[in-house]
């Protein structure tokens, strides 16, 4: 368990990690704000590929200190049309998994 449940639960969190993919880091805090967030105790998190370059992520750690929190941009969602046939295999691959 994170001792950030003896925090005040108005006192801003961040959890800042690596976002390189071969780095455990980048799993560890997927699973700590995952489990935070399971049980109430809101945080910001920021993922960081290369620490050394502070420019990259200077900005992102004012706004939270600035502010008490850090929303990531939101990338755009790719839309992605599903044809009535794709949708019915899909449907027979899910049933036969089933037997």
């Amino acid at each position: 368990m994170t001792p950030m449940w003896q925090l005040d639960r108005n006192l801003p969190k961040l959890m800042l990690g690596s976002s390189i993919p071969d780095f455990p880091g980048n799993v560890g805090l997927l699973a700590a704000a995952s489990g935070t967030e399971h049980v109430g105790i809101r945080t910001s998190r920021l993922f960081v590929e290369d620490f050394a370059k502070h420019g990259d992520y200077a900005g992102a750690l004012a706004a939270f200190l600035e502010t008490g929190s850090y929303p990531p941009p939101r990338l755009h969602a790719i839309d992605v049309s599903i044809s009535a046939a794709a949708r019915s295999k899909a449907g027979k691959v899910k049933n036969s998994s089933r037997e």
